[in-house]
């Protein structure tokens, strides 16, 4: 039997790790809805100092950090876009977390039309910064019909599998 002090130690303990979940929750919306308002500096400030997303977009490498990352999302020729985040498996360890999910990112067609752009695996690893998550790194891939895409969905996806 635990004393009472122990209950709330653990409830404490619990409580601590949901804010966390759904801290990490608000960062990834974040990351989705300044990028399609254009919200430069914002967007760059979800990530770490040193964040990293890991891209195979158009030849692309790593961009890393938030000069590249202010960079990348004010390229020239977006008609304005829609990043959607969902089933997302969110694990934190401490000050480190990770996330696993699908994306979705539709582009501007028409005033009124979107086209689904991108599909993708997503693997997000975060850092607790001054009491709040960052991105570490975002790593994703295209989600296709070939099937070479599935060794690297499953590479990307792999915390999830390891989690089963």
């Amino acid at each position: 039997m635990s004393t009472v002090d122990e209950q709330l130690a653990a409830l404490a303990e619990r409580v601590q790790l949901l804010e966390d979940r759904e801290a990490i929750r608000d960062c990834i919306n974040r990351y989705g809805f300044t990028a399609d308002l254009g919200l430069v500096d914002e967007y760059a400030d979800n990530f770490a100092p040193d964040g990293v997303y890991e891209t195979e977009l158009e030849g692309r490498g790593d961009i890393v950090g938030r000069d590249a990352l202010r960079a990348f999302i004010t390229a020239p020729g977006n008609p304005g876009s829609q990043h959607l985040s969902i089933d997302m498996m969110i694990r934190v360890d401490g000050d480190t977390a990770w996330a696993e999910g699908y994306s979705v990112t539709t582009l501007r067609q028409s005033e009124d039309t979107f086209k689904i752009h991108l599909a993708g695996y997503n693997h997000w690893d975060f850092v607790r910064v001054d009491g709040g998550w960052k991105i570490a790194r975002r790593s994703r891939c295209t989600i296709g019909d070939r099937r070479d895409d599935v060794p690297r969905g499953r590479a990307i996806m792999s915390e999830f599998q390891a989690a089963l």
